[in-house]
């Protein structure tokens, strides 16, 4: 008989962003998705938390995927960018997490 492996956030209901962005625990950077060291932009620890590493191409498979459930966890009340913005312009992971909150992400 075949096992399955269910990870625990496949269980239940999905995270919401806020909560994904709450429990990184790496140190954030501006600027850059990543700096190779360890350390994420809010846009960089998400794509890394779906499964990319942000220092792939745009294009490559993993990449789009991981892009594709972050656009699809703003359900078009808030566009990328702004959280970008919001992390280059000095918010931090919890003043971000906190911003999404407001539209119930």
């Amino acid at each position: 008989m075949k096992q399955i492996l269910v990870q625990p956030e496949q269980i239940g209901a999905p995270k919401k962003l806020s909560q994904i962005i709450r429990e990184f625990t790496f140190p954030q950077i501006r600027g850059q998705c990543t700096d190779g060291q360890g350390r994420y932009c809010v846009y960089g620890g998400l794509l890394h938390y779906f499964g990319a590493e942000p220092t792939l191409s745009p294009s490559h498979a993993s990449t789009l995927e991981a892009y594709l459930e972050i656009q699809k966890g703003l359900h078009d009340k808030v566009n990328l960018l702004d959280l970008i913005g919001r992390n280059n312009n000095g918010s931090t992971f919890a003043e971000i997490a906190d911003f999404l909150e407001l539209y119930d992400l």
